[in-house]
């Protein structure tokens, strides 16, 4: 197969059980690049939280698609290339829906990630103050995430261990011109309607000419699927969520068995036969 872009979710496929982009993963990574495949780093994680996992593998062209869709870089120092942001009016009501409702939830901007409700949670547990690199202040504060947030939102996400209030948000913003996914059991991401990591690896493939039928991409959660459907090659880990498994042409091993470096092996590296 002729594979010019592989396209990879980070948590839950491309890392490892303790979160890290393993050595087999990153000289798999790399030579693909050096064979000449564009590599697309795209996750519901910030920008500034994406460029340490492409810097620290040493992919120094990696582009990064972040907040689900709705920003893409053109390396991990950027420059911006796309963005695909909540509009203000649609943001402010969407928020304003879920933060009334007492949901814990957080508004991406660029600068910064507001939080409001904020709950301490096992798998999810975000504190006010600065980022690791200090690019990036999370601001505990429902005030200030109406009031600022909306201006420039990225997305919204509700972060929850209750699956009730994961219905209870769904139905507060029935109505409203949104995309909803998940990209694990705790959360549920909104984004303008019709956003996505699809929409902008589409982008970038038109830009670059590359063909659907030249794009590998692999993911494991729902917000996985429209990035799955924009590509010819679409790989879901057998960790996966069987939704995603349904619309995959391949099946890949776990995401903590090296999953994604051991399809590059077989089908991009070693031009292994196509099934």
């Amino acid at each position: 197969m002729n594979i010019r872009l592989i396209a990879t979710d980070l948590d839950g496929t491309l890392l490892d059980g303790s979160r890290a982009i393993s050595p087999r993963t990153a000289k798999a990574l790399a030579a693909c690049q050096e064979k000449g495949v564009e590599i697309v780093f795209a996750s519901g994680r910030s920008f500034e939280a994406l460029r340490s996992f492409a810097r620290g593998a040493g992919l120094s062209r990696c582009r990064i698609i972040s907040c689900n869709g709705s920003r893409l870089d053109e390396t991990p120092s950027g420059p911006i290339l796309f963005e695909d942001n909540l509009p203000e009016s649609l943001a402010r009501e969407a928020a304003g829906r879920l933060v009334a409702a007492g949901l814990y939830v957080e508004c991406y901007s660029d600068e910064h990630i507001y939080m409001a409700n904020r709950v301490p949670l096992p798998t999810r547990h975000h504190t006010p103050g600065l980022n690791a690199d200090g690019t990036v202040e999370f601001i505990d504060s429902a005030a200030r995430l109406l009031a600022e947030g909306p201006k420039k939102a990225r997305k919204l996400i509700v972060f929850t261990d209750k699956q009730a209030d994961i219905l209870r948000a769904r139905a507060l913003l029935e109505g409203l011109p949104v995309s909803l996914s998940q990209s694990g059991g705790d959360n549920l991401e909104i984004m303008r309607q019709g956003a996505g990591k699809g929409r902008a690896v589409a982008w970038y493939a038109a830009q670059r000419g590359i063909a659907r039928e030249e794009i590998m991409a692999f993911g494991d959660a729902t917000n996985d699927l429209d990035m799955l459907a924009a590509a010819g090659w679409p790989v879901a880990m057998e960790n996966a969520v069987d939704e995603v498994k349904r619309r995959a042409r391949l099946i890949a091993p776990r995401h903590d068995e090296d999953g994604v470096a051991r399809t590059l092996e077989k089908y991009v590296l070693e031009d292994g036969k196509s099934e």
